[in-house]
């Protein structure tokens, strides 16, 4: 809670007023003089900021976020949720980018989870819900994105800040960032550095058909996740007047998982066989670039150019043995290098009109290789050629260039956006091995004009509104492509596929606020080739996994959002309502109908302002049951009840929570395979009941610059990078 002093002090002097003349009397005010005492008035800052385009939340006045990192903080954010494959989904819309101040973010994935686990919300001004695309954004990035905007630093000198917490319970972990800033002048950099220690265990139970008759196989996985993450980065921005700003950043991020695993197979009329696969995953990247700005004296009007590069190296090992003798060894790695450069153009052209373009010109290329080796000698003339099977050799190299052109007409309180945005792209793969992948070299070229267009309406007194189309290409992620089959154990391989083809989306949404504390949201999203995990029997008892391109899928979404809701002076809440209608179409090859559901999802935020300056937040999230691909996905539900308190003007905060208080956030699947179906119970307990605490504390030195202009980094970071 904040509390804002507004200090009115009026002095009423020399007021004569003649309001009439009687019998040449005239009658004057008798109140010459009044001193108007001293008004405090108390406000609190909202939960969360509701426009028509955005729903914008504010960490530091969420208990959840106060004092811990970004990924718990999107955790707890209504409709927001985080699949352990890394994907984040925001009210049943999934592959969302992260942008970081405007930019996005290039990591993805598990890497993208680990980072945000690190990076502190001490940082985050505010994080942003953005439903409204445009032609500069990339065509390859879902309708919804979620912007982190970083808080500016306004002191010269040097600020300090130091973030740690950590979590106890089956799913364990420590974090911790520290920062420094300083700012003199036309110079100001930045150095961060982040870590993350983690121990998340998760089990999985799976019963599906065997072979022709009513027999069922079974199986139980555990799993420990061992994670290491280390983040470091460097920023550089220098800005000499108002018209001009340069800068360049790097980052380094290595992350390291150890994941031992055991896998019990019990298997009609034979002895259980239990697998032992440890893997060990090193992810090694660098990234970074540098921008120019130039602002011109015409209002509105300004140039950008930056240049960006990333580099990783991934590689795993891997070693399984079972009871029965057999053992293998696995031996995979990949390069990825890319390449991005951008150039925008944003002017004025008249009181009504503005003008936008660009062109993004992008450059991926990678290789990787995986191959197996069986480990018994008794065995290797027989085995060692399958075990070679399963091995690849995979390149790809993807070009892809853009140009846009966006303008903007405003007349009143309406305003009409209109865009295209035209790529051609040209993508080559060429691989060989791998006995499910069919191996054949390739190069596709393709041509796509993307349109977009957005009206809205701003009224003060009624609200605003929003009505916008735009169409959006999904490309492969290059883990989907890479088609190196990882073995769980006998009956379970999974791998990617080097045949997927992009998907074509479109999207209609439109959304009401009434600039307060409503908003009101409907989107439809058709997409043809859809990108979905898919299972296939191989055999009686083999299941391969890979993603596939599905001829439709078709979502409906309807959101109605009530923030900042003051039930009495020391609570207040906001509440969350989707309704979410899937309808995923498969091919005949998968014999299996029509997967189409309708999914209740509810959030409730509750913040309860206590004595002694405690603060407390209790957040009840359900969601019903939903599709997904082939599977049916069961209702699940959680809540958060999380206490803080800040000391010494704000600078040090301690935040004490325990999420999924009533251990309740588990999954129950039903998948068909082969028309028929399977059933699978997983438990992941880093998503389960824990008991976190957090500490952070900010310093500043040097004098107040308050009223200097807010330095913006421009770097507009890689806009197509899928890992």
């Amino acid at each position: 809670m904040n509390t804002n002093l507004i200090t009115l002090c009026l002095l009423l002097t020399g007021i004569n007023i003649m309001n009439a003349q009687d019998n040449g009397n005239i009658v004057t005010d008798s109140v010459r003089f009044a001193n108007l005492e001293e008004i405090v008035v108390t406000s609190r800052k909202p939960l969360s900021i509701v426009r028509a385009d955005r729903i914008s939340y504010l960490p530091s006045e969420m208990t959840s976020a106060i004092g811990s990192n970004v990924y718990d903080a999107l955790q707890s954010i209504p409709g927001v949720s985080i699949g352990s494959n890394g994907v984040i989904s925001v009210n049943g819309e999934s592959g969302i980018s992260v942008y970081i101040d405007g930019r996005k973010s290039i990591l993805t994935g598990e890497m993208l989870i680990s980072h945000l686990k690190s990076l502190s919300t001490s940082g985050i001004e505010k994080i942003e819900i953005l439903t409204v695309p445009g032609a500069k954004r990339d065509a390859s990035e879902a309708t919804t994105i979620i912007n982190l905007q970083k808080k500016r630093k306004k002191d010269e000198g040097f600020t300090i800040g130091l973030n740690s917490g950590g979590h106890i319970g089956k799913a364990r972990n420590v974090y911790g960032n520290i920062y420094t800033e300083y700012l003199m002048n036309s110079h100001y950099l930045q150095l961060t550095y982040s870590g993350n220690r983690a121990r998340n265990a998760s089990k999985l139970f799976t019963v599906r058909p065997y072979s022709d008759n009513d027999e069922h196989l079974q199986q139980n996985y555990d799993r420990i996740r061992h994670d290491v993450m280390h983040n470091t980065g460097f920023s550089y921005d220098y800005q000499p007047n108002s018209s001009f700003k340069t800068g360049s950043v790097i980052n380094y991020n290595y992350f390291r998982r150890r994941e031992p695993a055991v896998m019990t197979t019990f298997i009609p009329d034979s002895k259980p066989t239990v697998t032992d696969n440890t893997a060990c995953f090193i992810n090694k990247n660098i990234y970074g670039g540098v921008y120019l700005k130039r602002i011109f004296d015409h209002p509105e009007t300004d140039f950008n150019l930056s240049l960006d590069f990333f580099n990783y190296h991934n590689s795993e090992d891997q070693f399984m043995n079972d009871n029965t003798g057999n053992s293998i060894i696995g031996d995979m790695s990949s390069k990825i290098f890319g390449l991005v450069g951008a150039m925008d153009y944003r002017r004025l052209l008249s009181s009504h009109w503005h003008l936008s373009c660009g062109t993004r010109i992008s450059y991926v290329k990678m290789n990787s290789h995986g191959d197996y080796e069986d480990l018994k000698a008794a065995q290797i003339n027989s085995r060692q050629n399958q075990a070679d099977n399963f091995g690849s050799d995979f390149g790809y190299n993807e070009n892809v260039n853009a140009l846009y052109f966006e303008s903007k007409s405003t007349y009143g309180i309406s305003a009409l956006s209109l865009g295209a945005r035209m790529e051609q792209s040209s993508t080559h793969n060429a691989f060989s091995g791998n006995e499910s992948a069919e191996s054949k070299d390739y190069t596709r070229h393709g041509f796509r004009i993307y349109p977009s267009v957005a009206l809205s309406i701003n009224d003060s007194e009624s609200g605003s509104w929003v009505l916008s189309y735009s169409e959006k290409i999904t490309r492969p992620r290059f883990a989907d492509l890479d088609p190196f089959i990882h073995i769980f154990d006998d009956i379970t391989h999974v791998g990617g596929n080097v045949n997927l083809k992009e998907a074509i989306s479109h999207c209609i949404d439109m959304a009401y606020s009434n600039n307060s504390w409503l908003r009101i949201g409907v989107r439809a999203i058709y997409t043809s080739d859809e990108i979905v995990k898919c299972y296939r029997e191989i055999t009686d008892k083999t299941v391969y996994v890979t993603p596939e391109n599905l001829p439709r899928y078709l979502q409906f979404i309807g959101t109605v959002s009530a923030a900042n809701i003051n039930i009495s002076s020391w609570w207040a809440s906001s509440i969350t309502a989707n309704i979410v209608y899937s309808n995923y179409h498969f091919p005949a090859s998968l014999d299996s109908s029509s997967n189409i559901m309708f999914t209740p999802m509810i959030n409730v935020m509750n913040r309860l302002n206590l004595p002694y300056g405690w603060a407390t937040e209790l957040n009840v999230s359900y969601r019903g049951k939903a599709a997904y691909g082939q599977a049916e996905v069961s209702s699940s539900w959680s809540a958060y009840l999380g206490f803080r308190k800040s000391f010494f003007n704000n600078s040090l905060n301690l935040a004490i929570y325990m999420n999924d208080v009533f251990n309740t956030n588990r999954t129950c699947s039903k998948i068909v395979i082969s028309g028929r179906e399977a059933s699978l119970q997983e438990r992941e307990f880093e998503n389960m009941r824990r008991l976190g605490v957090s500490l952070s504390f900010r310093f500043n030195s040097g004098k107040n610059t308050s009223g200097k202009e807010n330095r913006k980094s421009c770097i507009d970071e890689m806009n197509r990078v899928n890992l």
